[in-house]
């Protein structure tokens, strides 16, 4: 996962039920933050050019990790 992917995964991560955001943690600067821990280890799944799943994981003193995968299948991840 990129920077430039955080609109799309944002989106995603609100249509998905259940899925818990907070506005310090999930905002833009925070998964810029964690993405800059982690760069080799939180991917986006795409569809059509369109993310359809996200794993954000990585370790900055506690253990994190985001799945989310839309309904339908994906064909690529990055």
């Amino acid at each position: 996962m990129r920077a430039e992917d955080y609109d799309g995964a944002f989106a995603l991560w609100q249509s998905t039920p259940g899925m818990g955001l907070n506005s310090l943690d999930d905002s833009r600067e925070g998964i810029v933050r964690y993405l800059e821990r982690n760069p080799q280890t939180c991917f986006v799944a795409e569809e059509a050019d369109r993310i359809c799943g996200t794993v954000l994981s990585g370790h900055d003193g506690s253990c994190l990790l985001y799945t989310s995968p839309s309904p339908r299948d994906s064909t690529s991840s990055r």
